[in-house]
């Protein structure tokens, strides 16, 4: 990797890297970072040469305001409107599958049983899952 390119990703000789503190993206097991992207944070920062650091963030807004502010470089997160308002999305890298969660009583049984017109879909306010 050439300086210029480590210089342009991690202009501060470190890569800052915005961490969603969720368990299926990143969590701390006994002290330490764990999960698909402080893995790919750090594997990231080793193939452009400089050490890594990382922003614990509880939010996804907390995530946007870390880019605004200029404090991280990189982080991988779903792509929203909002997000794309202070991030610039590369490629996409991670795609975790999701699926839904009902109560034992529900007559959804499998994933097709979703798609109809009376179904009822609760996402989390400004949630990168597709609108439906």
């Amino acid at each position: 990797m050439s300086a210029a390119i480590a210089n342009a990703l991690a202009p501060t000789g470190r890569l800052r890297i915005a961490l969603w503190t969720v368990p299926y993206l990143a969590a701390e097991q006994s002290g330490v970072l764990a999960g698909i992207v402080p893995d790919l944070g750090v594997e990231f920062a080793r193939r452009i040469g400089v050490p890594a650091d990382f922003l614990r963030c509880a939010t996804p807004g907390a995530l946007i305001e870390a880019f605004r502010s200029g404090a991280v470089d990189v982080t991988f997160v779903g792509v929203t409107a909002a997000r794309a308002e202070a991030i610039d999305f590369g490629p996409v890298v991670l795609d975790i599958a999701t699926s839904y969660l009902v109560p034992a009583s529900s007559a959804i049984g499998t994933i097709a049983d979703v798609d109809r017109a009376d179904a009822r879909i609760l996402v989390p306010a400004a949630s990168a899952l597709p609108s439906v």
